[in-house]
């Protein structure tokens, strides 16, 4: 007696359909950036939302494929590598980052494009399904942290965009962001989203207290401060542990006279501990600068102390070299308060100079910050 023929198709081998689900994976994530740039979420320049776009397509037709055990698949991932290793060339151009990064880059671009290339091997030829490990090590463990990544970036440019506007409304949805992130599990433990918490409650804290509103200005304070001993104990270390010393300083004008003598000697302390750490970062001497520069002459303040450290900010920042999530806000912040010290001491010619630096450097930093599409052209 013989066995009846069934029409159905081979099944999808498992290697196939663990290829199908990385590259879903993939297509998630670019499709998650281009939902992002969509919403208003992100400010990365149009170029970049739509090459998000087609690398997802690209991912998710080679999953579908791969999934049904098409052959044909293996040229959509190959596809998928080509093209998201150039696009991740291109950020360098896109997004004006510094020429340090650009090894950073190429490095990024070659593991894509081995992974496409591992997925496609397999998908055309069938290769041992071991091979599948490598790509699905990769994905899972560099997502999360290009992701956060850029996430970061995206959020700081919107902080430095809208503080040298003075638009608040844009800031208080990134503190809202933050908010957020820093509450949640997955993310809670990276100590400079802490940091960036602090730092943009500091900014948002110190448009107040200019506008002559302390009252609103001291919750902001205390969150700020709150953020920053969590950045400080998480690895943020003397950087976060200098903004904690302005923050405190601040603390001064929003809660009154009367707090002087509690406040005042605890930002010097956390600001002297903070340069002793780190003598040569530029934002640690530039906080500590304005706060000695805001401090009375009867506790070891005034403009004389205020000059020599802002001074030392100057040239500091003159050779900084930030990398990985680091801050690098300041640079026009130093020029801007050292102007301030000089007209205190009356040098308003050495002012000026200093003023028109400070605007200077904050323009260029602005025009940076603008897709390419929306900057002025040269004259």
């Amino acid at each position: 007696m013989t066995t009846p023929a069934t029409d159905r198709p081979p099944s999808t081998p498992l290697g196939a359909r663990l290829a199908a689900v990385l590259l879903l994976l993939l297509a998630f994530n670019g499709f998650e950036q281009c939902l992002e740039y969509a919403l208003g979420w992100s400010d990365v320049p149009f170029l970049l939302g739509a090459q998000q776009f087609v690398i997802g397509v690209l991912a998710l037709i080679g999953a579908t494929g791969a999934w049904l055990g098409r052959r044909w698949s293996a040229t959509f991932a190959a596809l998928y590598g080509v093209l998201a290793g150039v696009m991740i060339v291109s950020l360098g151009p896109l997004l004006d980052l510094p020429p340090e990064s650009k090894t950073g880059l190429w490095a990024g671009a070659v593991v894509v494009l081995c992974i496409g290339g591992v997925l496609a091997s397999y998908l055309r030829w069938k290769l041992p399904g071991a091979l599948l490990l490598l790509p699905l090590a990769l994905v899972l463990s560099a997502t999360p942290v290009v992701a956060q990544g850029f996430a970061r970036d995206s959020l700081r440019a919107t902080i430095e965009r809208a503080v040298a506007r003075s638009e608040w409304p844009p800031l208080d949805a990134v503190i809202g962001r933050l908010r957020a992130a820093a509450a949640d599990p997955a993310t809670a433990r990276d100590p400079w989203l802490h940091y960036d918490l602090g730092y943009a409650l500091h900014r948002r804290a110190s448009a107040l207290l200019f506008a002559e509103q302390p009252a609103k200005a001291k919750p902001l304070l205390e969150e700020s401060e709150r953020a920053l001993a969590r950045a400080q104990t998480l690895g943020a270390g003397p950087t976060a542990l200098a903004l904690r010393g302005a923050v405190t300083g601040q603390m001064i004008g929003a809660s009154g006279v009367f707090t002087a003598m509690r406040l005042g000697p605890r930002s010097f302390k956390q600001l002297d501990e903070a340069v002793a750490a780190a003598p040569n970062d530029p934002r640690v001497a530039l906080l500590n600068g304005i706060t000695r520069l805001n401090a009375p002459k009867a506790f070891g303040g005034g403009p004389v102390k205020g000059e020599a450290e802002l001074r030392r900010a100057v040239a500091l920042f003159a050779d900084d070299r930030a990398m990985g999530p680091a801050p690098t806000w300041g640079r026009a912040d130093s020029h801007m308060w050292l102007a301030t010290a000089l007209e205190k001491l009356d040098r308003r010619a050495e002012a000026k100079a200093e003023r028109d630096s400070s605007l200077a450097i904050r323009a260029s930093t602005l025009r940076s910050l603008l897709p390419p599409s929306a900057r002025p052209a040269p004259m």
